[in-house]
């Protein structure tokens, strides 16, 4: 809960410092209205806050539809159901190959929601772009 307050807070100020930045190209802009630096430096700050917008979009609502979870879980059920059945026409059953089976369909399941999660989980994702460039600015 703590990290999604400081996630919305982080939208909050970025929110504010866009528009800080805004106001002052605009009062810039406003003053030498045919200066073409100025021109260009507004399309690039329109560019970052629209980039920006559709991180905060896409980091809040993708995420794997509910469709995908409920084949893959129906894929998984009729795997199982498909070794007992066979299990049953043999007379014999393999403990090994079962588990070996549930683990392999857990473990992609797992994966899968892992992956769905970027910066949470066992496999995180980091913003390499952003970071490199958090380098190239701090120089």
């Amino acid at each position: 809960m703590l990290q999604l307050l400081d996630f919305r807070q982080s939208i909050i100020d970025s929110d504010k410092v866009h528009s800080e930045i805004w106001h002052i190209a605009m009062e810039q802009m406003n003053k030498n209205p045919n200066s073409i630096s100025a021109g260009l430096f507004v399309q690039s700050l329109n560019e970052i806050i629209d980039i920006h917008s559709k991180r905060i979009v896409i980091s809040q609502y993708r995420g794997i539809p509910i469709t995908i979870w409920i084949m893959l879980s129906l894929v998984s059920i009729f795997a199982m159901i498909g070794i007992g059945y066979q299990s049953g026409l043999s007379g014999s059953r393999s403990i090994m190959s079962t588990l070996m089976l549930v683990l392999a369909f857990s473990i992609v399941m797992f994966m899968i929601a892992d992956l769905d999660r970027p910066s949470r989980g066992l496999l995180k994702a980091k913003p390499w772009a952003l970071i490199k460039l958090q380098e190239q600015i701090s120089k």
